[in-house]
């Protein structure tokens, strides 16, 4: 592939990264700012990226170094997901469908893409992830300055609720946080990125994603040990210090109608009872666990669970408390509520399917897996307690980590 084609496509797959950025032109309408329209300017972006790189017989031929259990794994996934949606008895689910389909598609694409070139420099893609988790941030703090009621009554640019650019938010933090203590080129970037996406999670009080970015960055910063990487250990200190004045700062600031994090987190050392500490996560759990017995096998289909209990449980049974909630907080439920056992069984067969390919790229080129690896552990923890997974403009962040390390194991000359 010539450079130029090559350079467009990989704008492209950087557009679809900072695509939740055009939902900033909604502001803080929260009619415009609908749940809805979290998954459109992302969809779009992943759509016109998967179209390009499939019009390029360079990366159609990429298709044919799928190993045959790959790719049958994959096009079961790809029949499965819209044949269950089809016969599920939520209305929505077959429509909701079309975007997983999309996702699948994605990931084919993407590590097409990757593999005609797997010597490609990543900086781009990642330092795209950490200006657009700035550019958010910066919307948030003019809008809380210059309309602090709006803000008060929980509307916020570009997303219906705040707590949801924490989803975007905590891989942008891990990884430039770990480019800024390994990296030689734009650090200062790097650190400033980590630092608006670090203090908006601390601000807003948003447990699971602190905890994702601490256990993400733990864990890259063992295998940078474990590989004996270089990194500047004096950068390391700054991380520490400038995380510290950030918490300092956030209880110095006007209170936003979400607890700061250090505040929420005194609230659940006193808790009296593991579902205050859980934020009632247990009893949301338990009634996800119900629901899926009733459809076990198949799943409902992508579906908000509020639809789900209104349909699979008997209303005075319901033990959480929010109506309106969408996704269970949690990636193995998640999977099980949408597709079933038989959906799980394939997903974890796909992730087999590559496994070997990633631990080799782990254990041969751990300089270019790092930040793919660390975006990829951060998010993996937050999906534990969140729904991370759920929205596509923080799911395509995961599918361009993991189509990454994949390819990476086909470049012999690295």
């Amino acid at each position: 592939m010539d450079r130029a084609r090559f350079q467009l496509l990989w704008a492209l797959l950087g557009l679809v990264v900072m695509s939740s950025l055009a939902l900033l032109f909604f502001g803080l309408d929260p009619q415009l700012a609908f749940i809805r329209f979290l998954h459109y300017p992302t969809v779009i972006a992943q759509l016109v990226f998967t179209v390009a790189v499939l019009m390029r017989e360079e990366c159609r031929e990429q298709l044919l170094s799928f190993t045959r259990a790959q790719a049958l794994l994959l096009l079961a996934l790809l029949v499965y997901v819209p044949t269950t949606s089809f016969f599920s008895p939520i209305p929505a689910a077959f429509f909701l469908s079309q975007f997983w389909m999309l996702h699948i598609l994605f990931f084919v694409a993407v590590l097409a893409f990757f593999r005609t070139k797997p010597d490609a420099n990543d900086d781009a893609i990642w330092l795209s992830l950490g200006v657009a988790a700035l550019i958010h941030v910066i919307a948030f703090l003019f809008a809380w300055a210059i309309w602090p009621e709006q803000i008060r009554l929980e509307h916020h640019p570009a997303f219906e609720n705040i707590r949801f650019l924490g989803y975007f938010a905590a891989p942008a933090a891990t990884v430039m946080a770990i480019w800024f203590l390994t990296g030689t080129t734009r650090w200062m970037l790097a650190f400033l990125c980590y630092l608006a996406a670090a203090f908006y999670l601390i601000y807003t009080g948003s447990r699971g994603g602190a905890v994702a970015v601490v256990a993400g960055f733990g864990i890259a910063v063992a295998y940078v040990a474990r590989k004996r990487l270089p990194f500047a250990f004096t950068n390391l200190i700054a991380l520490v210090a400038a995380t510290c004045l950030l918490v300092f700062l956030s209880m110095l600031l006007p209170k936003l109608p979400w607890v700061p994090l250090f505040d929420r987190a005194v609230e659940v050392a006193q808790a009296a009872s593991s579902t205050q500490a859980l934020t009632s996560r247990n009893l949301l759990w338990s009634d996800v666990s119900v629901a899926i017995k009733e459809r076990w096998l198949l799943g409902y289909g992508p579906s908000y669970v509020s639809h789900i209990f209104s349909l699979a449980l008997d209303p005075s049974s319901i033990q959480y408390p929010n109506e309106s909630i969408r996704n269970p907080h949690n990636i193995v439920l998640q999977v099980l509520l949408h597709w079933g056992v038989l959906g799980a069984l394939i997903i974890a067969a796909i992730a087999l399917a590559f496994a070997r390919d990633i631990w080799s790229v782990l254990m041969t080129q751990s300089q270019r897996a790092l930040l793919p690896f660390t975006a990829i552990a951060t998010m993996l923890v937050h999906s534990l307690v969140s729904g991370v997974f759920f929205y596509p403009y923080s799911t395509v962040i995961a599918i361009i980590a993991i189509a990454r390390l994949i390819s990476l194991c086909r470049d012999k000359a690295a």
